[in-house]
């Protein structure tokens, strides 16, 4: 499964390398991002060691002779060029998350909006160098032009942000007009930094929760009861109860588990939780499977297998296991909205455990 390109533009002075660095750090900390991939942090101009020469010529104001605006708008697509074949496309092509700061967008802001210069030439210019590639989400961090000269105050300008205010409010404009066009999430960077990052925290579970219907892809067979269960997760209405039926083989156990994972996943934010999950071990998530009784002791039939225990009569769900059941729902939720049971195999319950179920 490919990664998640996530993209920060915004005029300078409007927060971008603050939210990143605030975004960056929440999302190691959390599930989000597959255990065995990373996290790959960027910038455009200057993303790759060529891309460094560049963004030297594009920004430095001690040159003696600027770029025209054509070719700066060349050494941008140049720039972009090397970035998406050195950086952007084979990071998210090994499963990685990438965030930039700048992408396309500021290219059409500045080059576009500030410069001028004809759009359809500067997307055209966009469609070789980024060869289609896109990002997953774009956070637009929305300042005034007065809020963001002040806060620049006492930083040296580059060349661009030497350009004076009315190319500044130009690119502004041409910001917010990209951002209505393109659907981007338009944050006011004149907020707090905590309530900034919360949003964008927001954005990005609700990005995870579009993709956490890829789960199922490889469930076959069953496109009814998958269309059931997405439905259930996309709209947040969980029943109190589901039955997974079928034959052995069809995959009732695995879709049982990557529904519970959707479920759970909601509003985690530790990395423990898909292996909580895949080893039975969530704090939130009781699974009950048919059991034997050994020497007075309940044992399931998973441990049974593992320690080379043969028994004649088949294991059942019993009635100590129900009352486990009826105790665990009693108590609050530890890190997740709701707490889970999953009883394998309900078909070998016995009449005790059935009757006490029912009541």
């Amino acid at each position: 499964m490919k990664g998640k390109f996530i993209v920060f533009e915004g005029i300078d002075g409007s927060g971008k390398t603050t939210q990143i660095n605030q975004l960056s750090k929440w999302l190691i900390s959390t599930d989000l991002i597959p255990e065995n991939n990373k996290l790959v942090i960027t910038r455009e101009p200057g993303g790759t060691k060529l891309g460094k020469s560049i963004r030297s010529l594009l920004l430095d104001t001690s040159i003696e002779k600027s770029p025209d605006s054509i070719t700066e708008l060349l050494l941008y697509a140049a720039d972009r060029s090397q970035h998406v074949n050195e950086i952007i496309r084979p990071t998210l092509d090994q499963g990685d998350w990438v965030i930039s700061d700048r992408f396309c967008g500021s290219t059409l802001a500045y080059q576009g909006y500030g410069r001028k210069l004809d759009i359809n030439l500067i997307k055209d210019l966009e469609a070789i160098a980024t060869q289609g590639i896109a990002p997953d989400i774009t956070f637009l961090l929305d300042i005034p032009i007065e809020e963001s000269i002040r806060r620049r105050r006492n930083r040296k300008d580059d060349r661009i942000e030497k350009e004076g205010r009315e190319f500044l409010s130009n690119v502004s404009l041409g910001f917010q007009a990209l951002s209505e066009d393109s659907n981007w999430k338009k944050i006011s960077a004149i907020d707090s930094k905590e309530k900034i990052i919360s949003e964008i925290k927001s954005e990005i579970k609700k990005l995870q929760k579009t993709n956490k219907m890829d789960n199922f892809k490889n469930i076959y067979g069953q496109d009814l009861a998958i269309k059931i269960l997405k439905s259930a997760i996309s709209k947040e209405h969980i029943s109190h109860a589901y039955l997974f039926s079928g034959p052995e083989g069809v995959g009732r156990k695995k879709t049982a588990k990557i529904f519970v994972k959707s479920i759970l996943d909601k509003n985690q934010e530790k990395k423990s939780t898909k292996r909580k999950i895949n080893t039975n071990n969530h704090p939130d998530l009781l699974w009950v499977e048919p059991s034997y009784i050994v020497q007075g002791q309940s044992i399931s039939q998973t441990k049974a297998i593992l320690d080379g225990i043969s028994m004649k009569s088949p294991p059942q769900i019993r009635l100590n296991q129900i009352k486990e059941i009826i105790e665990f729902l009693g108590k609050k939720p530890f890190e997740s909205e709701r707490s889970i049971v999953i009883i394998e195999d309900i078909e070998r319950i016995n009449e005790s455990a059935a009757n006490a179920l029912l009541k």
